[in-house]
């Protein structure tokens, strides 16, 4: 009886110290800024925008490596935010299952990040060119296994707050 109070202890510590947002937003920072120091195709994270679900959809999941695009189950359509610094960004539009491959870059799409902590929740802001915002609930920070089983990729998952 012991052992399990023992056991339940440490996994209930372990679980909120996975939660807390002030880490959470450390990681992700971490990860934005190695993200800048990469040049070329690791530098960027990726976001599957089939049927234009980043635009659209309550929640998506951001991929920071690119073997995540060549997932022959995922998608064709891609929106990647390339880093330039620790909080901006470039947003570009990928179409890949077509030879060749498309990207679309115009001059407008440059936005800055910002992190918010309210009542314990991570909040991610992203404020575009015009100066218009979109808030996203940061829900999970995570490494994830990608599809060839070679190569993890960190994965943020963004809940859309209206």
């Amino acid at each position: 009886m012991q052992r399990l109070l023992i056991f339940t202890l440490i996994f209930f510590a372990l679980q909120s110290e996975a939660q807390n947002p002030r880490k959470m937003k450390k990681e992700i920072v971490r990860a934005f800024i190695e993200s800048k120091k990469n040049n070329g195709l690791a530098g960027r994270w990726y976001i599957c925008n089939d049927d234009s679900s980043y635009f659209k959809k309550a929640a998506f999941k951001v991929y920071n490596h690119a073997d995540y695009l060549y997932d022959p189950q995922k998608c064709c359509h891609f929106m990647e935010w390339k880093f330039y610094n620790r909080s901006h960004f470039r947003l570009a539009i990928n179409h890949i299952c077509q030879e060749p491959g498309i990207k679309h870059v115009s001059g407008d799409n440059y936005y800055k990040v910002k992190f918010r902590i309210k009542d314990d929740v991570l909040f991610l802001i992203t404020k575009d060119y015009y100066g218009r915002k979109k808030r996203f609930l940061v829900a999970q920070f995570e490494e994830e296994m990608l599809w060839n089983k070679i190569h993890t990729s960190k994965v943020m998952t963004l809940k859309r707050t209206f």
